[in-house]
């Protein structure tokens, strides 16, 4: 999957004759790998805000999931669990997931996808999902709902558990689950802190091919032309 993504490749996509993009966003590239490295829901993580994005006073990146203190009405969590920090891996931030963050809010964006259309019902990540269905079919994968987006939270789980021996209670914590049904660890176990879980991300290898670094510059051209388009509802009105 990753080897066969022009936008992998070279950091960004191809344009038209007429120097447009029309066959590429920037969540193309980045919601694949943050599926990777969070197991985070794609709708959670097409719904992210700039202010989403924070750093511990110690420096460590992280997502805050479903922070509802703004776009209160827009934002969509499956239960309380959902609500969690997760730290960004290494790997993200040399492929400039911190830098894009900075074009973004220099350009006055308020979200990491602005080029991502609202939908009432399923919220930011129909678009995104459709897409992910369509990139997989078009890499030759069989459409038959066991290779989904939602894949990647297995995999992350798969990964913490077996190959790094993290307990279960922290890979719920990292992939916002349901932490635990006993009554000791239900009850008086509380979240471990950003700092913490970031040594066990850091772990973290999945062997992925060479990734191009994101191209911010590029990035946003295709934001502003994605923005633009009006036919078939492809554009977005930034919000």
């Amino acid at each position: 999957m990753f080897s066969k993504g022009e936008w992998f490749r070279t950091g960004r996509g191809s344009r038209t004759s007429r120097g447009t993009y029309r066959t590429f966003s920037p969540f193309n590239y980045w919601l694949p790998l943050l599926g990777l490295y969070t197991g985070a829901r794609i709708n959670e993580l097409a719904q992210l805000s700039l202010t989403d994005i924070k750093a511990t006073p110690s420096g460590t990146w992280y997502l805050d999931i479903l922070n509802l203190d703004d776009e209160a009405r827009k934002k969509k969590g499956k239960n309380l669990q959902s609500r969690r920090h997760i730290p960004v891996h290494a790997h993200l931030i040399d492929l400039g997931l911190i830098e894009w963050k900075a074009c973004l809010e220099a350009a006055h964006y308020q979200r990491l996808f602005p080029e991502l259309k609202h939908d009432e019902t399923k919220g930011y990540g129909k678009a995104a999902t459709k897409w992910f269905g369509s990139y997989l079919a078009s890499l030759g994968w069989e459409r038959n709902n066991r290779k989904v987006f939602h894949s990647f939270r297995g995999t992350l789980a798969t990964v913490c558990l077996r190959r790094l021996r993290m307990t279960e209670y922290d890979t719920a914590q990292i992939s916002g689950h349901s932490r635990s049904a006993g009554t000791l660890t239900g009850t008086y176990l509380k979240d471990e802190a950003v700092d913490y879980l970031a040594e066990l991300i850091a772990k973290l290898n999945f062997g992925l091919p060479e990734i191009a670094r994101f191209d911010c510059d590029e990035g946003l051209k295709a934001v502003s032309d994605a923005l633009r388009r009006k036919d078939r509802g492809r554009g977005a009105e930034p919000d």
